[in-house]
């Protein structure tokens, strides 16, 4: 098994990593009161909607997801969310 990272809290737009890697799953620890987005991307200003991996609802709990990304991980909170991120480099 490759080793996994889990990111810290995250609530606003940020780059996690650079590279290519596998999304492992998230935590939706606050559910805020909007949905989220996961990116494969290098840019967490401006991420395009033709790069989402996946959506994070506002309920809280773990999702798995075994997503491949190839350009980076950026995490999009939705409005009041806090996720957390684990994934695979590489």
């Amino acid at each position: 098994f490759p080793s996994h990272d889990t990111t810290q809290t995250v609530t606003t737009a940020t780059l996690i990593f650079t590279g290519a890697g596998y999304l492992v799953n998230f935590s939706v620890v606050v559910a805020g009161s909007a949905a989220g987005t996961i990116y494969d991307s290098t840019s967490s200003s401006s991420p395009a909607a033709a790069d989402a991996l996946c959506a994070v609802p506002a309920t809280v709990g773990v999702i798995k997801t075994g997503q491949v990304f190839t350009n980076g991980l950026v995490i999009v909170p939705g409005t009041g969310q806090s996720i957390n991120v684990t994934y695979s480099p590489g």
